[in-house]
């Protein structure tokens, strides 16, 4: 259990930041220059050089974080966790707004301002505000090309933008080290609670430190935080988390797990029990 946080800080999360990402890698280099004709010697043996640093950053970015991640059950913490920690990795932020719309046909269409329509965040899309850095690790939000390793869930770390794309390599599953490169898109929920078919045209990504632990599933990472502002809500979930490591835990490998107190007590009534508990969601009716 670590210490409180500030006012209006969860408690502890700065702690397990440091902890899984405290040693981050310095960010990445000038992207090297293109061939230019009637080049010098000179020139051209810096151009090398630039070469073979921004390659040799990406190797050891990209093998930083596919092995790190901070998992949390709900999607509120997951967002507040990736602007904390996107703000301590260095460089420039760069932010992409939606162009945001109903859906053509839809007899709604006239009844929503844009301003309320940017201001939804629906599970399953992007923000109406995307703010990036090169050297940050996105994840994809749709299925693009399963041929290609682009599907849902997939993660990669950023290496170029352009106005209508992304580029990056895979830090994920079976294709990773491929390049990749996600267009800007127009995304309909399937599921939503408005009465309205919302359409965003924005890139299918999210900033992707922190992610849920239903993302998390299937992925084999080192150091893993587990930030449990509240307990877990579906059967399975603390399993899964507690199973993303193999490794013991080390000072620099294992789950570190963070659980405040809550006013019910350590993550729900354990007043008489000694050290920090957290609610297991468990269906009875399947143990008989």
């Amino acid at each position: 259990l670590l210490p409180d946080g500030n006012e209006g800080e969860p408690a502890g999360i700065n702690e397990l930041i440091d902890y899984t990402f405290g040693d981050m890698p310095p960010s990445l280099p000038e992207w090297p220059p293109l061939r230019q004709p009637h080049e010098s010697a000179q020139q051209l043996q810096d151009r090398e050089d630039k070469g073979a640093a921004w390659t040799s950053a990406l190797t050891t970015n990209s093998r930083y974080f596919q092995s790190k991640a901070i998992l949390t059950p709900k999607n509120k913490d997951v967002d507040e966790t990736n602007d904390r920690v996107l703000e301590r990795l260095p460089g420039d932020v760069t932010t992409f707004l939606s162009a945001d719309s109903i859906a053509p046909g839809d007899d709604n269409a006239t009844r929503y301002p844009v301003e309320f329509l940017n201001s939804l965040n629906i599970s399953g899309l992007p923000p109406h505000q995307l703010s990036v850095k090169i050297g940050a690790v996105l994840m994809l939000l749709r299925n693009l090309s399963p041929r290609d390793g682009l599907c849902n869930g997939t993660r990669f770390l950023l290496t170029c933008m352009h106005r209508r794309v992304l580029e990056g390599i895979v830090i994920s599953g079976t294709y990773l080290g491929s390049k990749v490169m996600i267009p800007r898109i127009p995304l309909i929920p399937t599921d939503t609670r408005f009465p309205f078919q919302l359409k965003r045209l924005q890139f299918p990504v999210k900033v992707a430190f922190a992610m849920t632990i239903n993302k998390s599933q299937g992925q084999s990472l080192e150091r893993v935080g587990l930030f449990l502002p509240r307990p877990v809500f579906g059967h399975g979930q603390l399993y899964v988390a507690l199973s993303r490591s193999g490794n013991p835990p080390t000072g620099q490998r294992g789950v570190r797990i963070v659980a405040p107190d809550t006013p019910d007590g350590k993550q729900g009534r354990f007043d008489e029990l000694e050290g920090v508990y957290t609610r297991n969601v468990v269906y009875r009716e399947v143990l008989g």
